[in-house]
C-alpha cells in the first residue's frame, strides 16, 4: 500500500515538473528575452564561464576524497565518473542518472554498489550549504517582499514542528528492516569515513557552492549591471533552495523551475523578467548542458 501511494506521489510530481517545463517555454515564446536584452558586461560573463571547469573539478575532488576508502582513484578518473554521471542524470534524472553514472565509471574489480553510499554523503555534503544559506535567504525575501509578518514567531512556530517530523520519519526508518538491509547492503562504507574526511567534502562543497552561486550573479550582472550585487547575494540562494526541493527529470525538463522561480522572484523584486530567463538559461546551459554534452562522450569509452 504504501509502495502504491509512494508512486502515485512520484509520478503527481514528475507530472507536476513537466507541467513547470512547459509553461517555462512559454514563457520564453510570450516575453522572446533573447530579443529584448543584451550582454552590457562580456568580462562577467566570461568570468562565469571560466568558474566551471574549477565547478566540477570541486565536486571531483570531493568524490575522489569519498571513494578513497574503498579505493585509490585519480583526480582525473574522478573527474571521468562525475562527468558520466553528470551526463546520464541529463537523460535519467539526477538521483538516479548521476549514481547510474558514477556507478559505470568505477573498475568491476571494486564494490560497486558501496558507491551508491559515497555518493549519497556526497549529495548530503553538498546539499547541506544550500538550505543553511538558502533557508535564511529565502526566510528573509518572504518577510520582506511576498508576507509581511509583525514577528518572527510564525517561523519559529514552523521550525518546531518539522523538526520533530523529520526526526519521527527517521526513528521509524530505522526500524524498518527493508531499511536496514539497504542500508547494510549500500552504506558499508560509510563506516570507513572520518570527522576529517567528511569536514574536507564539506570545506570543499561550500567552496563549489560559493563558485556556483558567484557564477549565477556574474551571468545575471553581464546582462543587467544595475542590479545590486548584494541583493543577487540574496536572492540567487532563494533560487538554488528551490531548484534542490523540486521535482527534477533530467535534461531540457529540468530547466522549467528554475527558470519560473528566477522569474518570479524578479518580478516581485520589480527587476526585469527578460533577464531573469536569459540569465537562467545561460547558467543552465554553461554548467549543466555543457558538461552533460561531454559526460555523454565520456559514458561510451569508459
Amino acid at each position: 500500500m504504501v509502495a502504491k501511494y509512494q508512486k502515485v506521489l512520484s509520478y503527481s510530481l514528475k507530472g507536476l515538473a513537466v507541467l513547470f517545463a512547459i509553461y517555462a517555454l512559454y514563457q520564453f515564446y510570450f516575453y522572446s528575452p533573447w530579443e529584448k536584452v543584451s550582454i552590457q558586461s562580456p568580462f562577467f560573463l566570461v568570468v562565469a564561464f571560466a568558474l566551471m571547469p574549477l565547478n566540477w573539478l570541486l565536486e571531483s575532488k570531493r568524490w575522489q576524497i569519498l571513494l578513497k576508502p574503498l579505493f585509490n582513484i585519480s583526480l582525473l578518473n574522478a573527474l571521468l565518473g562525475v562527468l558520466s554521471g553528470l551526463g546520464a542524470s541529463f537523460l535519467a534524472g539526477k538521483t538516479v542518472g548521476s549514481a547510474l553514472g558514477r556507478y559505470w565509471a568505477i573498475p568491476k574489480s571494486v564494490d560497486r554498489q558501496q558507491s551508491v553510499g559515497a555518493l549519497f554523503i556526497s549529495q548530503l555534503t553538498q546539499g547541506v550549504h544550500t538550505f543553511w544559506i538558502g533557508i535564511p535567504c529565502t526566510l528573509w525575501f518572504l518577510r520582506n517582499h511576498i508576507i509581511q509578518f509583525q514577528n518572527t514567531s510564525i517561523f519559529i512556530g514552523c521550525f518546531v514542528i518539522v523538526v520533530p517530523l523529520v526526526l519521527f520519519l527517521i526513528k521509524k526508518l530505522s526500524e524498518n528492516e527493508k531499511a536496514i538491509h539497504f542500508f547494510q547492503r549500500y552504506f558499508l562504507l560509510l563506516k570507513e569515513y572520518t570527522i576529517t574526511l567528511l569536514a574536507s567534502t564539506l570545506t570543499l562543497g561550500f567552496i563549489r557552492y560559493c563558485v556556483f552561486t558567484l557564477q549565477f550573479v556574474l551571468i545575471i550582472r553581464s546582462i543587467d549591471p544595475s542590479i545590486p550585487f548584494q541583493l543577487l547575494l540574496l536572492i540567487v540562494p532563494v533560487i538554488f533552495l528551490i531548484k534542490t526541493i523540486s521535482p527534477n527529470l533530467g535534461g531540457f525538463l529540468d530547466l522549467g523551475i528554475r527558470e519560473l522561480s528566477t522569474l518570479y522572484i524578479f518580478e516581485y523584486l520589480g527587476l526585469d523578467p527578460n533577464t531573469a530567463l536569459v540569465s537562467a538559461l545561460i547558467i543552465w546551459g554553461i554548467n549543466i548542458l555543457l558538461p552533460s554534452v561531454i559526460g555523454l562522450s565520456i559514458r561510451w569509452k569508459l
